[in-house]
């Protein structure tokens, strides 16, 4: 099966939903909700960045030893609305 880059991309607006807590997905949870590796997606998010259709948030998540700390969240802009 052959994944071209729209379908990827697709599947990343996808999974960038944002909770009702605010939140936005890290590479890990973007990448375990694609089914994609995290190399595909760090590269997929670059691309949407460079494009400038991608905003980068920082959040706290724990820590395998139980502190918090700051990791970069991802999520798609809103399409700016064209002036009629």
């Amino acid at each position: 099966m052959k994944v071209t880059q729209d379908d990827l991309l697709d599947a990343l607006r996808q999974a960038m939903t944002v909770p009702a807590s605010g939140d936005a997905p890290t590479v890990g949870e973007l990448a375990a909700a694609t089914g994609r590796n995290v190399q595909v997606v760090r590269a997929s998010l670059k691309a949407l960045l460079d494009a400038g259709r991608l905003e980068v948030v920082t959040m706290r998540r724990p820590a395998l030893d139980g502190r918090m700390r700051v990791v970069p969240g991802y999520r798609m802009k809103a399409k700016a609305k064209r002036a009629a």
